[in-house]
């Protein structure tokens, strides 16, 4: 499971498009996030963070950046600061379904399911979330 994680993030990472006026800044950053993905898969999270957050640093518009923190909060079970990335990631609109869908997982696991509801009512959602909602939630609206 891990492993797919990590594919995921390497694929938005390398899908997404920049202007060229900040190509150079977005190639560097990306060393870091691939320096963080290493890391992450060594269970080294302390590490890879503080290279994501050289990255985002390097390149603060970048939604999937901010995402792949929230995913490395997760595992390390910080849930408020999964909330606070995967929110960034959806403001900055990152083009796919991911931080809503563990902003929902996250807030189903703390009991907040009308919250979780929401995040998955919202225009955005996909198959994916709706089956979040069936399934984990019992809702079939």
């Amino acid at each position: 499971m891990f492993k797919k994680i990590l594919l995921i993030l390497q694929s938005l990472f390398f899908a997404s498009s920049a202007p060229v006026a900040s190509h150079h800044n977005r190639n560097k950053a990306l060393d870091y996030v691939q320096k963080g993905l290493s890391l992450m898969g060594q269970g080294r999270h302390e590490e890879a963070i503080k290279n994501y957050d050289t990255a985002i640093d390097l390149y603060p518009n970048d939604a999937n950046f901010y995402y792949a923190k929230a995913i490395i909060f997760g595992e390390l079970e910080k849930h408020e600061r999964v909330l606070s990335y995967c929110d960034k990631a959806i403001t900055l609109k990152l083009k796919n379904s991911m931080p809503y869908y563990n902003k929902a997982v996250v807030l189903s696991n703390l009991e907040q399911k009308q919250e979780a509801l929401e995040v998955c009512n919202r225009p955005t959602n996909t198959y994916k979330l709706k089956n979040f909602v069936i399934t984990v939630m019992g809702h079939t609206n």
